[in-house]
């Protein structure tokens, strides 16, 4: 009856050791992932700033230009 306990005991701490070294690569892991997660964003953001500049930087130059002709045109003269 004894050796059971001591087997049982053996097994349970067994698993224990099992599950926190488990529970620190999980750990690991997760930090891993959310600077993985950091670096993607901030690349992506940066990719979406360069489409939008590339979409709308003429037009917008365009029109900035247009209108500081006009407030010098009407300003200056």
């Amino acid at each position: 009856d004894l050796r059971d306990v001591t087997q049982i005991m053996t097994k349970n701490m067994e698993d224990l050791l099992w599950r926190g070294d488990s529970l620190d690569r999980m750990s690991s892991l997760s930090d891993r992932l959310r600077e993985d997660s950091k670096t993607f964003h901030k690349k992506a953001w940066r990719a979406n700033l360069e489409l939008q500049i590339r979409k709308y930087g003429v037009p917008v130059a365009i029109v900035l230009g247009f209108f500081l002709i006009l407030y010098l045109r009407y300003k200056l003269f």
